[in-house]
């Protein structure tokens, strides 16, 4: 059996199969603190708050304790960083900034519509050539792809109207833009995800449905 020694003035017991030995003082402030005693000023030798006693003690320690050690609930995280989203508002003569997609293109294969792709915006950075650094994807594919997107969403994104009205077809949309350059839509970074990129100036009005 463990032999306990104890200081002058501790005070030792048992909450849980853990034993805590403490400072009377500081077990008296903590049960004064909860109303289990109630303090004295000046107290003379017999009126000394009574000290509960055995299982007790044990309880009301254990209590305390407990609602000391309660765990703090974490702020939840937001499903991607805030960024501006400003539709329209041009950035004449600076880097544009443009906003990361999970893109699924079995989906948009399946329902032919380019939109129905977009599962979630994962990140935003200043410019395009931010986002190809960081993906590592090769430069100028990430401002192609912001360009094929602007272009499809100025042709086919009716602001203000009715989703209906805001199909961009799979067969429409493939080839080369009308001045010559060839469509992109997605870029893979090195993880293996299939990722779309959109200038934030050119995301519609009403956003898309992720």
């Amino acid at each position: 059996m463990k032999e306990t020694i104890l200081r002058d003035g501790e005070i030792a017991f048992l909450v849980g199969g853990v034993e805590i030995i403490m400072n009377d003082n500081t077990l008296l402030g903590m049960l004064e603190k909860f109303g289990l005693v109630e303090k004295v000023e000046k107290p003379e030798k017999d009126q000394n708050p009574a000290m509960p006693e055995g299982d007790l003690l044990a309880a009301v320690v254990s209590k305390v304790m407990a609602n000391h050690t309660k765990p703090t609930a974490e702020p939840a995280k937001p499903a991607c960083p805030a960024c501006p989203y400003h539709d329209g508002t041009s950035v004449a003569s600076k880097p544009k900034p443009v906003a990361v997609f999970e893109y699924d293109k079995e989906k948009a294969s399946q329902t032919k519509n380019r939109y129905a792709g977009f599962v979630r915006r994962v990140k935003w950075f200043n410019s395009a050539q931010e986002a190809e650094t960081y993906y590592g994807i090769a430069k100028g594919r990430v401002s192609s792809i912001a360009l094929s997107w602007a272009n499809i969403i100025e042709n086919s994104w009716k602001k203000r109207k009715p989703i209906s009205d805001q199909f961009a077809s799979c067969s429409v949309y493939s080839g080369t833009y009308d001045w010559g350059y060839q469509y992109n839509f997605t870029a893979t970074d090195g993880d293996g995800n299939t990722l779309a990129f959109v200038y934030i100036e050119d995301l519609p009005e009403t956003g898309f449905p992720v």
